[in-house]
């Protein structure tokens, strides 16, 4: 009954059509708002790899790095139509990567509702999107040992600077131009989609660890942690404040928070950086 309540609430606000963003954390729940709410003026957005590039016969993750644009991208068609609809159905990480852009940048204004389904689980997309990992895998497809533990986040920095970002820049670079071909081709191979794929990866990557050892080191001890696991390394947002303060907090007018499982909303609000009076 929630995802009634939602749409509901957003046609009541305005003037019957509504004006929403409805964010869920997976895609067969979006799947349900598009069934039960798309015929009513409800839109909804899967992220690229969810879409297929006939033309090319791949998906349009890899279509759209192609220098050669797709006149009938369904991608594209399916974002045109999220960004013109009265309400738009997001999954959290898709509706984060766009609401971190300007709206120049992403094509989404500001809504006068921001609906967040299944809202127990906000925090942790909030700090997942806010964190920057460093894998044990990458670390041996760059030939760069891995420390078992570092001291602090200054140490951590030192072996980015010293060790792991050239190492990085080195395989980014060296592939650049076998990219930069790939690009310019109408139809990859399945081999060449996948080093296309992992190189966009690494050079995306390679720009976050630069960001990271470029930080004030105090200023990163106050607001991140390491956390290590079997996998890797992890630099994680302490709260997710900061990320729903400049990333959610003006994107919509009012925000309609959906649980059954949220038990202390005062909790809930310090999690987030919302006065509970608001």
């Amino acid at each position: 009954g929630k995802s009634l309540i939602g749409y509901t609430y957003s046609r009541f606000i305005d003037n019957s059509l509504g004006n929403s963003f409805i964010l869920t954390p997976q895609k067969i729940l979006q799947a349900q708002y598009d069934d039960a709410f798309g015929e009513l003026g409800l839109s909804t957005l899967y992220g690229k790899a969810n879409y297929t590039c006939e033309r090319r016969n791949t998906n349009c993750e890899i279509g759209s790095v192609m220098k050669q644009k797709c006149p009938n991208c369904p991608h594209q068609k399916a974002k045109t139509a999220a960004i013109s609809s009265p309400n738009t159905s997001l999954n959290y990480k898709l509706a984060l990567l766009y609401m971190s852009m300007d709206s120049e940048q992403s094509g989404f204004d500001e809504r006068k509702l921001m609906v967040f389904d299944e809202a127990h689980v906000l925090e942790q997309q909030l700090v997942d999107f806010d964190t920057i990992a460093i894998t044990k895998k990458q670390c041996e497809v760059l030939r760069v040992d891995f420390p078992s533990q570092w001291t602090d986040i200054t140490a951590a920095q030192n072996w980015i600077e010293l060790k792991y970002e050239p190492a990085l820049k080195t395989i980014v670079d060296d592939g650049r131009l076998q990219a930069e071909e790939l690009q310019n081709e109408f139809s990859l191979t399945p081999d060449e989609e996948r080093f296309l794929s992992d190189w966009n990866k690494m050079n995306d990557h390679l720009g976050e660890i630069t960001w990271l050892r470029l930080q004030d080191s105090s200023e990163l001890e106050d607001t991140r942690v390491l956390v290590h696991d079997i996998l890797g390394v992890s630099f994680k947002a302490l709260t997710a404040v900061k990320a729903f303060t400049d990333v959610l907090r003006d994107k919509s007018e009012r925000m309609l928070f959906m649980s059954a499982t949220i038990m202390d909303h005062s909790g809930f609000c310090k999690d987030l950086g919302i006065d509970p009076s608001e």
